[in-house]
C-alpha cells in the first residue's frame, strides 16, 4: 500500500513540513518520513490521526480495486490503486 505517496500530496497542497504535519497528528516525525516513503505501513488510527491533521476526511482516500479510477491523481499500489479525488 502506498498511502505515502497520497499523504505527501495532500501535505504539499497546504505548504506543511513533515515536522509540521506530524506535529499537528501529534505522531513522531521520523515515523511519519518513514510513511511517506513507504518504509512504514501505519494503522488506520495513524492514518485517521493524519487526515484530520490535514483537515481531511477518511473517505477522500480509497482504493479502486477494479484496475481504473476515474479521479484526478492515481497512484498504484500493486493491489489496486489508491485514488485521490
Amino acid at each position: 500500500m502506498n498511502i505515502g505517496l497520497l499523504l505527501r500530496y495532500y501535505r504539499k497542497l497546504q505548504n506543511l513540513s513533515q515536522s509540521d504535519l506530524a506535529e499537528r497528528a501529534n505522531i513522531n516525525e521520523k515515523y511519519y518520513s518513514k510513511i511517506e516513503r513507504d518504509e512504514n505501513n501505519p494503522t488506520y488510527s495513524v492514518v485517521n490521526k493524519i487526515v484530520n491533521a490535514l483537515e481531511m476526511k477518511m473517505t477522500q482516500l480509497s482504493i479502486a480495486t477494479d484496475g481504473y479510477c476515474n479521479f484526478d491523481y492515481i497512484f498504484s499500489n500493486g493491489n489496486g490503486k489508491w485514488c485521490v479525488y
